[in-house]
């Protein structure tokens, strides 16, 4: 469905229920219905639909809908909405590049997508010798949540388990990108995956660096996506006003706002905002060993 020429569609049915297997199977989630129960630390478990997507299968109405039905329950939903003007600060948006608005032409995307800042960045890293590519085995994986952990730190967030990751590439073909130096290192890299014609990003991590090694990994990932005739890229969930919402846009990424539909306060980030002061705080070895099991935990994330 197209809205003020942006492409603004949920995931397929398939992927979602594929997403909602591999969660509930690498979590010990029980399934009911379309929903993952997901246990709480403190008190009852929430019925989540569904853990890790921004959005799902459902539009807006059918999110209202559903939401009414479990009216007297702990439950979350996610849906995408057609954007009313700018979103307000602090709403929690994803993050799209439109190609086909763009004619899937590479060049086009590169000229009037992205904003020259970004486009310098992009040539920085290249002249600095960093590379981009698909990588697969375990020295990818390696690679990939080192890099995440440490970003998830700086953001006051845990890491999944590595099984969650291993599942996702076999059962749903998930890919990891990488951004490396001239001698080998790693500088940044993310996990996306294709559902149809989306070309979706859940999780990126980079080192800072002059070299500009994010720049060059997203810059990738849309060359990637328009070489495989991707409709449209998926930056992931940020929050309106922050600096990573800003670097996104700078792709020509516009703002979709996410319906968040739950018995809990909205907020997300304000209601996080103590214990990701307190995560940050924690010595590496903490987070690192403690953060897969906490994911368990928590239907909103």
């Amino acid at each position: 469905m197209r809205v003020n020429g942006r492409l603004i569609s949920g995931h397929s049915p398939d992927f979602v229920a594929a997403w909602r297997s591999v969660h509930c199977d690498v979590y010990h989630w029980q399934q009911k219905d379309r929903f993952a129960v997901v246990p709480s630390l403190f008190g009852a478990p929430t019925f989540a639909y569904l853990p890790g997507l921004n959005y799902a299968d459902l539009n807006a109405a059918e999110t209202r809908e559903l939401a009414r039905e479990m009216a007297g329950r702990s439950f979350n939903i996610r849906a995408l909405t057609a954007p009313q003007g700018e979103p307000p600060p602090g709403a929690p948006v994803v993050l799209r590049v439109d190609l086909a608005a763009f004619g899937h032409d590479r060049d086009a995307v590169w000229e009037q997508a992205l904003i020259r800042v970004r486009r310098k960045a992009v040539r920085r890293a290249r002249k600095a010798g960093l590379g981009v590519a698909e990588e697969t085995g375990p020295a990818a994986m390696k690679a990939f949540r080192v890099l995440l952990s440490a970003t998830l730190v700086r953001h006051g967030a845990p890491l999944m388990p590595a099984a969650l990751f291993d599942a996702l590439i076999a059962e749903i073909g998930a890919r990891i990108l990488v951004v490396r130096n001239t001698g080998g290192e790693a500088l940044a890299s993310l996990l996306w995956l294709r559902d149809g014609p989306l070309a979706w990003v859940p999780w990126s991590g980079s080192l800072p660096s002059a070299d500009c090694p994010g720049d060059l990994l997203f810059w990738g990932l849309v060359e990637q996506a328009l070489r495989e005739g991707a409709d449209v890229v998926d930056f992931g969930r940020s929050s309106v006003g922050g600096g990573t919402c800003r670097f996104k846009r700078g792709f020509g990424a516009v703002p979709i706002p996410v319906l968040w539909l739950s018995d809990k306060p909205a907020d997300l980030y304000r209601r996080y905002a103590p214990a990701q002061k307190l995560w940050r705080a924690l010595p590496h070895f903490v987070t690192d060993n403690l953060g897969p099991r906490l994911c368990r935990y928590l239907a909103d994330y």
